[in-house]
């Protein structure tokens, strides 16, 4: 992100803000510079307009994708059809997270025939951004899940495994917590409590408030906190 300073630095801020879950400090920040990012082809003039386009449909994607995790999802639509426009206006390629974003916010609302859709989407474009791939089958397998899809759900979490072994998102417990669970009803027990012990393993690694996010949106929430309260 090449943007002069203000709105870049206010970005920047706000990006990290999120990921260290200050999601009410950086939509502030967000919000504060949202008309300037509007209207960037007016006060940054000197570039194309697919470079433009490009940085707009970045900031839109993280705003939405902030809003999203806090909950406030007709705003993330908003942003995110924003971003979608950017997209496809500078005909870019390289922003499939913006369409897990997206997806993420029927996910979290449980709509999750919509949330397979974009997840789906954001697979097919992941090339650039491409340590994000683990998140996107993560959360489409949880949809496919929860669609009682359970061979489809299984693919996506096994993938998701194999992708991540070597790397830091091996430390997530989601794919181990569902497939112990689909295991368990196909009546494969072993498999079950392998994939149970791999979760677990993982799951009392979290922080208090890194589980908190994680958990926010899930139905299984309350029997998830329960196995880490046990530690």
């Amino acid at each position: 992100m090449a943007l002069s300073i203000p709105q870049y630095k206010t970005w920047r801020t706000a990006k990290n803000l999120a990921c260290n879950f200050q999601y009410t400090e950086a939509i502030a920040l967000y919000k504060s510079i949202e008309t300037d990012m509007r209207n960037l082809q007016e006060w940054r003039s000197d570039k194309t307009e697919r470079d433009n386009l490009f940085h707009q449909a970045m900031f839109f994607g993280d705003y939405c994708g902030a809003l999203a995790d806090s909950g406030f999802y007709e705003e993330a639509k908003e942003k995110g059809d924003f971003a979608l426009k950017c997209i496809e206006q500078g005909n870019i390629s390289s922003l499939e997270y913006i369409y897990y974003n997206i997806g993420n916010i029927y996910l979290f609302q449980h709509e999750y025939e919509q949330s397979c859709k974009w997840f789906e989407l954001a697979l097919k474009g992941a090339t650039y951004f491409y340590t994000s791939v683990n998140h996107y089958l993560v959360n489409y397998g949880i949809s496919l899940y929860y669609l009682r899809e359970f061979d489809r759900a299984k693919e996506k979490f096994q993938l998701a495994i194999s992708s991540s072994k070597g790397t830091k998102y091996n430390k997530t417990f989601e794919p181990f917590f569902y497939m112990s669970k689909i295991s368990k009803l196909e009546n494969e027990e072993k498999e079950s409590q392998k994939y149970e012990k791999m979760y677990l393993t993982r799951l009392k690694k979290y922080s208090q408030i890194e589980l908190e996010w994680a958990i926010s949106t899930m139905k299984d929430k309350k029997e998830i906190l329960e196995d880490y309260t046990k530690k």
